[in-house]
């Protein structure tokens, strides 16, 4: 999608799963009530997004949950006491205020940085975008933020005791805020499964969503 097509990230998810649950009910081989959603890595916030514009799904897991990244991000930077929200706008408010000035900033630390050069100029080329405020900008429409109550279908949320992709916390910020039925799944260090998207325990992680879509969604 991305490499021949040219297809970009976009914020608005459900624009992209709402067709595909479209076509999936003129399948006879589907059970229309029984479509569930699971999204991986960033799709911890797609997936959620999505269900929470269509209320078809009939179970959704996000593996890890994402609330908001951009938002999350600041927060670890910000002074104690700082609310999420209060973060957020604090650093959107810089990215539109001084663009030049961070994107000088941000291609700086991508020269001694390996891990920052790889993430931010990844992310510029999945988002279609030419500097890393404009990325940045573009990530920050990726929040769940008013929008995690309207989530009906049962849902998983998953989180890595060890996660170095995703802001800590985002997973259970997206857990707190769900009020349909939920549940919350820690992956620990302890078995092995600590990493983002339980890297190197894959086989303990599907056992355990399989597991609950089983439960939620029995035959």
């Amino acid at each position: 999608m991305l490499r021949v097509q040219g297809l970009h990230f976009r914020a608005d998810w459900e624009k992209v799963v709402t067709p595909v649950i479209d076509h999936l009910e003129t399948r006879t081989d589907v059970d229309k009530e029984r479509i569930a959603l699971w999204g991986v890595s960033l799709g911890g916030y797609l997936a959620p997004r999505a269900a929470a514009f269509d209320h078809r799904l009939a179970a959704l897991i996000a593996d890890g949950g994402v609330y908001d990244i951009v938002g999350g991000q600041a927060l670890q930077n910000a002074p104690p006491g700082t609310s999420l929200e209060e973060a957020r706008s604090g650093f959107i408010e810089a990215m539109m205020s001084e663009p030049d000035e961070l994107n000088e900033w941000f291609f700086d630390k991508m020269k001694d940085s390996v891990d920052m050069r790889w993430s931010i100029g990844h992310g510029m080329y999945a988002f279609g975008e030419s500097t890393p405020v404009n990325y940045m900008m573009a990530l920050a429409k990726m929040s769940m933020e008013g929008l995690a109550g309207n989530i009906t279908c049962p849902t998983l949320v998953c989180d890595a005791e060890n996660d170095t992709s995703m802001p800590k916390g985002t997973a259970k910020a997206l857990y707190d805020r769900l009020t349909c039925p939920k549940e919350y799944r820690l992956f620990t260090v302890e078995e092995a499964a600590g990493l983002h998207c339980q890297i190197g325990a894959y086989i303990l992680g599907n056992q355990v969503k399989l597991d609950w879509l089983m439960k939620v969604m029995p035959p």
